[in-house]
């Protein structure tokens, strides 16, 4: 009944109810519809300036790590490590070094993705390392902002 009223004709509507604001399956159902696809703003450029500059942001129900590659170039990935999904940096951390390392297990990549180090796997038969490297965004900076698609299908930013 209170969201039938919102939806009301000018003039006639309400604002929305509480639980809109601040009932958390409302906020997941955002998550899920909202925040999972396109481009969303996840920071600002002077953020990651350097070589090395890496920094987490929430993106949805997931989360980005953007890093500032030795080239100058700024790229984004999905913050998770390819071998058992654990999220390389905190959401809302940032860090700066000459590699990204995850956590758990110590696989380790390049500024610009791939994967350079992985316990126990590398030089095993089978085992490709160029197939294993960080799953890669579109990331666009525009004004001083960082621009992220975290479902990698958005139309051009511009």
């Amino acid at each position: 009944m209170e969201v039938e009223q919102a939806l009301g004709a000018f003039g006639h509507s309400r604002m929305l109810p509480r639980a809109a604001y601040v009932d958390p399956a409302v906020f997941g159902w955002e998550q899920r519809h909202f925040f999972a696809g396109g481009w969303m703003c996840v920071g600002q450029s002077a953020q990651l300036t350097e070589p090395g500059d890496q920094r987490a942001e929430q993106l949805g129900v997931a989360s980005v790590l953007m890093v500032r590659g030795e080239d100058g170039v700024l790229r984004a990935f999905a913050n998770t490590c390819r071998h058992r999904g654990h999220e390389l940096l905190p959401s809302g951390g940032a860090n700066r070094c000459g590699a990204i390392i995850c956590p758990y297990h110590s696989w380790t990549y390049s500024l610009s993705g791939g994967l350079q180090a992985a316990a126990g796997f590398n030089g095993r038969p089978g085992f490709d390392d160029a197939a294993w490297g960080l799953i890669e965004l579109p990331v666009r900076e525009w004004h001083g902002l960082v621009f992220v698609d975290g479902g990698a299908q958005a139309e051009p930013l511009a």
